[in-house]
């Protein structure tokens, strides 16, 4: 059996994503459904199902379809991960965000509730700030007052991640964090995804990000890069 990161091929997410980046949402879900077809035989049913759910009701939200997307949403929150597959965490955002959409502000805290204070979820720094970029979101919308059993998940990602300590109120602080987050993400990862330059200009670039980033996680990362690119230069 192929490996379940290989159920969608590399031309099928090309060409969803680039040919039919512009097409109807009927056009892109039979797209998916005609290519599952021609794969499923080689795959266990649960993971051609989950397969299926997730892409469906990615596309569905994409395509601002929050009514079609949340069943499958849903469906999805109860069903076990397959094995060697990526956990559900972006599908219980997607169902998060697209009760907030929709207006199901209980629901949607609910399921906030559940990921980031039941004893049954083990805290990480990204995953938990995605979670509480979704309540700041939901408290903006419905005008409620943050909820103080959350700070400690403040706490959590300002100390795991290595945030710079600033002085804001707790739903201030949460925008800051997942804003400037964002910020330094894509700094990075456009300094990764450069080819066209020297591992000496990479360095260098590399460099300069170390001493602006106020994230400690992020400058970490980069000084494993920084000497994995001195060493490549010596040999």
């Amino acid at each position: 059996m192929p490996h379940p990161n290989e159920f969608f091929s590399k031309e099928f997410v090309l060409k969803l994503h680039r040919e039919l980046r512009d097409a109807d949402t009927e056009t892109k879900v039979q797209f998916t459904l005609d290519y599952i077809e021609t794969v499923k035989a080689d795959y266990p049913l649960e993971l051609v199902e989950y397969k299926t759910k997730t892409q469906l009701a990615y596309i569905y939200f994409q395509q601002e379809e929050f009514k079609k997307a949340l069943p499958l949403l849903e469906e999805i929150n109860e069903l076990d991960v397959p094995k060697d597959t990526a956990g559900k965490h972006l599908y219980i955002l997607l169902l998060i965000r697209t009760n907030r959409l929709l207006g199901n502000f209980n629901a949607a805290f609910s399921h906030l509730e559940q990921n980031l204070l039941s004893e049954g979820n083990p805290d990480k720094g990204f995953d938990t700030l995605d979670f509480l970029e979704e309540y700041q979101k939901l408290c903006q919308d419905t005008g409620w007052a943050f909820d103080p059993r959350f700070k400690a998940k403040i706490d959590f990602v300002v100390e795991s991640l290595g945030f710079e300590a600033i002085d804001l109120d707790s739903l201030e602080m949460i925008d800051y964090l997942a804003k400037t987050n964002r910020e330094w993400n894509i700094r990075m990862g456009k300094i990764i995804l450069k080819k066209d330059i020297s591992g000496e200009e990479k360095t260098q670039l590399f460099e300069d990000f170390l001493k602006e980033c106020p994230i400690r996680c992020y400058r970490d990362y980069v000084k494993d890069m920084i000497n994995h690119y001195k060493s490549r230069n010596q040999n």
